[in-house]
């Protein structure tokens, strides 16, 4: 598992890491110029079949980040931890 900062430190540790991501799990509110909306938009790009959660506490933002491509799932704010593993077994990462 690794961890990131923001969207840009996410995209370089996405770029230089040997072995590939099994998931990507970002709200869509982060720091720094892209939000969880665009990195998710971005990681897709680099890798399609990356399964992709996105969560929120706005409906509004869940809607338009679940319309992306490679979102596997959403989750909304607040959850509970047996939500958010329903949602990573639903993405395919039990």
């Amino acid at each position: 598992m690794q961890t990131c900062p923001d969207a840009d430190s996410a995209l370089v540790a996405f770029d230089s890491t040997a072995e590939p991501f099994e998931l990507l799990l970002t709200d869509v509110s982060i720091p720094g110029e892209l939000d969880g909306i665009a990195l998710a938009a971005l990681a897709s790009e680099r890798c399609p079949q990356l399964p992709i959660v996105i969560m929120s506490g706005n409906a509004e933002s869940l809607a338009r980040g679940g319309a992306l491509a490679g979102v596997a799932a959403t989750l909304a704010k607040p959850f509970t931890l047996a939500e958010l593993g329903a949602v990573l077994e639903l993405a395919g990462r039990p």
